[in-house]
């Protein structure tokens, strides 16, 4: 068998030489600054690297509010705004108020009465935050968390019936044919 010759290699321009430098090096990234420890500080406790969300939980009578403080990071990836208001049903929660479940439930009956702060670590979007019961002056968020009514007066509904008086009661029928 004879040789055959190799095909020639074609030059590539300088331009397709930048484009796939630019490729191999893949899409510009903006990196944000993640708040951390510096000299033994923690950021949770600096005004400037925190947002505040205050969380008023109504469960028919009874009402539970419980601050949260949360980092700016950790706000920004929860998709609510500030100074705002948000009301929700329990079982039908935003994504703020889902990733902070943990924190204003984990809060027991002697810390909300000993005022006790409590830091909740999670590996959700919330990340970590400090919980303590009570209210703030200023809050950057609000969330109203009510408990569905539904239950409770379709058993008020079903009482009712049971021992109401004027229920109506006939007759019963003599010439029934059973199958």
């Amino acid at each position: 068998m004879t040789k055959g010759r190799r095909p020639r290699k074609k030059k590539k321009s300088e331009e397709w030489k930048k484009l796939l430098r630019a490729h191999k090096k893949g899409p510009k990234r903006i990196k944000l600054t993640k708040e951390r420890y510096k000299k033994g500080v923690d950021p949770l406790t600096v005004r400037e690297h925190t947002k505040r969300i205050q969380i008023v939980y109504v469960d028919g009578a009874t009402t539970k509010k419980t601050c949260i403080v949360v980092l700016n990071s950790s706000f920004s990836n929860m998709f609510i705004r500030e100074q705002k208001t948000y009301e929700m049903s329990s079982d039908k929660m935003s994504i703020a108020a889902k990733s902070l479940r943990r924190g204003f439930m984990e809060l027991g009956h002697n810390d909300r009465i000993l005022k006790r702060v409590k830091e909740i670590k999670t590996t959700g979007i919330a990340g970590r935050f400090l919980v303590a019961d009570g209210e703030f002056k200023n809050p950057n968020v609000t969330l109203y968390i009510r408990t569905p009514c539904k239950k409770l007066t379709d058993t008020r509904d079903h009482v009712e019936r049971l021992f109401s008086s004027a229920r109506a009661t006939g007759p019963v029928p003599v010439n029934v044919e059973y199958l």
